[in-house]
């Protein structure tokens, strides 16, 4: 026997509030890994910078360096500070039926993937995340060929037990 087809008005009222979930912010270990990496980035382009200075023409006989490394220090404390703000700003949520991830600086984004749309989980460590034991879930859902959540900074132990949690809801689908 067919199922009678329906298609009922949805009331705003009735659809789930998801702007109030509280959200848990990222390690604050995780904050070591966001400095090292713009330390990192900071030699490589004064390197870069001394290297231009040393043997292209234009920029060692300039009488604007010192325009180009207040520029340089401008770029490179403003990066820091984005950096920072930026890691203020992300926070996650695991709830029954999907995981929310909050980013952004000056577009604040919200992305919520239900269990039942994640094809695959990989938990990540990179170099620096190995020395703070930490690690990055990614969620991948059909239809992308990246990922469509990447969340930072988790203890190791946590990561591999919401991977766990979240790779038994995605075999019950």
């Amino acid at each position: 026997m067919a199922k009678k087809f329906t298609n009922n008005e949805i009331k705003l009222s009735e659809i789930p509030n998801f702007e109030h979930i509280i959200t848990k912010k990222l390690e604050k270990s995780y904050l070591n890994i966001v400095v090292i990496n713009e330390i990192i980035g900071f030699i490589i382009f004064a390197i870069i910078l001394g290297v231009l200075f040393y043997f292209v023409k234009f920029f060692s006989f300039s009488n604007y360096k010192i325009y180009y490394i207040a520029g340089f220090l401008i770029i490179s404390v403003l990066s820091f500070f984005y950096s920072l703000t930026s890691f203020r700003k992300k926070s996650y949520a695991f709830r029954d039926h999907d995981v929310i991830y909050k980013y952004g600086v000056f577009k604040e984004s919200l992305v919520i993937v239900p269990y039942n749309r994640i094809q695959h989980i990989a938990l990540h460590q990179g170099f620096f995340s190995r020395r703070y034991n930490l690690a990055s879930l990614e969620f991948y859902t059909a239809g992308g060929s990246s990922s469509d959540i990447n969340i930072p900074g988790f203890q190791l132990e946590d990561a591999r037990n919401l991977k766990e949690i979240v790779s038994k809801k995605i075999e019950k689908k």
